[in-house]
């Protein structure tokens, strides 16, 4: 049994399983062979687009509404980002795409995959963190944990501690949308993130502003001329000054509006970043004896020149900088982070609402109270008000702490066969480890199961998108 970890940054994200054995294995970019992969999505006639296959669709020439998840589009269960013919699709509901399309990489590596950890930097409250941690499990049909990127580096130090015979430890990790430096020296841990660097996202939303104005580009031509940038800036900086080249967008993709970019401009946007970050790891090696390890993980910012704008740091410290690559760090957190954090039993009431009379509010009906040992599992009988009636509607709900019930999702049931009328539903919950709600529903009377036809879930406006269950059953291309 294999454990899948992604690490989300910007809009890209790094991915490393374990296989078999126990031993941690990258998940690379299946055309670039980069560490990073593009968080890309695509919509067309044809249906959904996730990740690789969504760049394939656009270099294959097919007209499509493209869109690049962020971390920072998860600002609750919300907005639809892209609209189809089957509804609207969520920032989460495209995470949850994204995450398919990772799990379907991996796994012909190395066989069923146990769990999934996400690490991101994540703005959600508690509260919506668990909805969302419940909703990628629905899709996935496997337990995912949410984590911050804190947790990732912190794995990797105790690991690369105890693979250097406790030796201190000292790491910078420069992601694309964050900074963090951390040191483990002793029994000692500490690992911050530096607020305020935005680190490579400064120079990518330079890079966009100055190269794409107002066009809509793919997200494909978005990651190419990024991974062209960094190229050209690599080259550049073991140029002469005399002869160094502009970077030409437009000859990344034609459609880019003609214009140039200096090596100047785009090391005084780099400067911003790596000044803050010299000072800080300055300051963390304050403590830390001569000889310890620095380890230097970023897979675009080695490549931009961050190792040597830590030369004095390294000199003046007499720090030893091992060999170290981006997937490193999610390569620790698939061996070391990933853990189901599953709590003994409930902690909230699971159940349904439901009107007790016509034009009634509706009140929570608990079929697994708080306190229950988990995994556990509750039942329920609807009433049907309407002879005839083949639809139904169970609206599932949470209740926390005394607070007001919460509606989680709707689902949609019908009874697709041509027994007699149904008098009553029987609705049965069934709540893991992890507090992830399944739900299915039977005739009371034949026991015939009843067919899932769809799920929402509400939106901030009041609206609804796409629920879990609906979103497993959209066809990935390539999956």
């Amino acid at each position: 049994m294999s454990h899948l970890a992604i690490i989300i940054s910007g809009h890209t994200h790094l991915a490393a399983f374990t296989d078999p054995s126990g031993a941690p294995v990258s998940v690379l970019d299946p055309d670039s062979r980069r560490e990073t992969r593009p968080n890309d999505l695509a919509f067309d006639a044809q249906g959904y687009w996730g990740g690789f296959a969504a760049v394939k669709a656009s270099l294959a020439g097919i007209a499509s509404s493209a869109y690049a998840f962020s971390a920072d589009d998860l600002r609750g269960f919300g907005d639809a980002v892209i609209s189809s013919q089957e509804g609207n699709l969520s920032a989460e509901g495209a995470l949850a795409l994204l995450l398919r399309k990772a799990v379907a990489d991996a796994r012909p590596l190395g066989g069923a995959i146990k769990a999934v950890s996400v690490a991101m930097f994540c703005p959600l409250p508690l509260e919506s963190r668990a909805r969302l941690s419940s909703f990628l499990s629905d899709v996935l049909d496997i337990p995912v944990v949410l984590k911050e990127p804190t947790w990732a580096l912190e794995c990797y130090l105790r690991a690369s501690q105890h693979a250097n015979a406790g030796r201190s430890q000292l790491a910078v990790v420069i992601l694309r949308d964050a900074v963090m430096v951390g040191k483990v020296h002793s029994a000692d841990l500490k690992v911050i993130t530096l607020n305020g660097v935005k680190s490579l996202a400064l120079i990518d939303s330079a890079l966009s502003m100055n190269a794409l104005g107002g066009l809509s580009a793919s997200a494909w031509s978005r990651y190419r001329l990024w991974a062209d940038f960094v190229a050209w800036y690599e080259q550049q900086r073991c140029t002469p000054v005399g002869a160094r080249e502009l970077f030409l967008p437009y000859l990344v993709d034609r459609r880019l509006p003609p214009g140039a970019i200096s090596f100047r401009k785009a090391e005084s946007v780099a400067e911003t970043l790596f000044g803050p970050l010299s000072a800080a790891v300055a300051g963390a090696a304050d403590a830390i004896p001569p000889g310890t390890d620095l380890h230097i993980i970023g897979d675009d910012a080695l490549r931009m020149g961050i190792r040597e704008r830590l030369n004095s740091v390294i000199q003046q410290r007499s720090l030893r900088v091992p060999p170290s690559r981006a997937d490193r760090l999610v390569m620790a957190l698939a061996q070391h982070g990933v853990d189901l954090d599953a709590p003994r039993c409930s902690t909230a009431r699971f159940g349904l609402l439901v009107r007790d009379r016509p034009n009634a509010e509706k009140r929570m009906r608990a079929l697994l109270e708080s306190g229950v040992s988990l995994p556990a599992v509750g039942q329920s009988r609807l009433e049907v008000g309407a002879n005839g009636q083949r639809r139904f509607k169970c609206d599932i709900a949470i209740e926390r702490d005394g607070s007001p019930p919460e509606l989680l999702k709707q689902l949609f049931f019908e009874q697709k066969g041509v027994s007699q009328d149904i008098r009553g539903i029987d609705v049965r919950f069934q709540v893991d480890a992890l507090q992830n709600v399944r739900v299915d529903a039977v005739d009371s009377q034949s026991r015939e199961p009843l067919s899932f036809v769809e799920s929402r879930i509400p939106s901030q406006e009041g609206q609804f998108v796409m629920g879990p269950e609906l979103i497993a059953r959209i066809p990935l291309a390539g999956v």
